[in-house]
């Protein structure tokens, strides 16, 4: 596992971290987006609509069956996300020196 603790989905599965590497993190994460200047109530809208989509029985039931945990971020709290996310691979690619090619 390279998120920070166990899973509920595979609880018997050691973290990277656990293993002998100490603040290793490395998650995946899938998101909807929405184009900007998309008006707020659009955004909530879908965001409530979403959450009610994957909150039920058989999409959680499917996720889970796909090693996914099931959750329904905020849009600020996707949007914290993805910036944090972006720092952090940033200084990874800089680091490694990896140039486009």
């Amino acid at each position: 596992m390279t998120t920070t603790g166990r899973t509920a989905v595979l609880p018997s599965v050691p973290t990277v971290a656990e293993s002998g590497y100490p603040g290793f993190e490395a998650i995946s994460w899938q998101a909807v987006l929405a184009p900007a200047g998309t008006p707020p109530a659009i955004i909530d809208r879908l965001y409530r609509e979403l959450v009610a989509i994957i909150g039920s029985a058989d999409v959680r039931e499917k996720m889970r069956a796909q090693y996914f945990v099931p959750a329904g971020t905020a849009p600020a709290s996707l949007r914290q996300t993805m910036v944090s996310e972006k720092v952090r691979w940033d200084k990874v690619i800089r680091a490694a020196g990896v140039q486009p090619e």
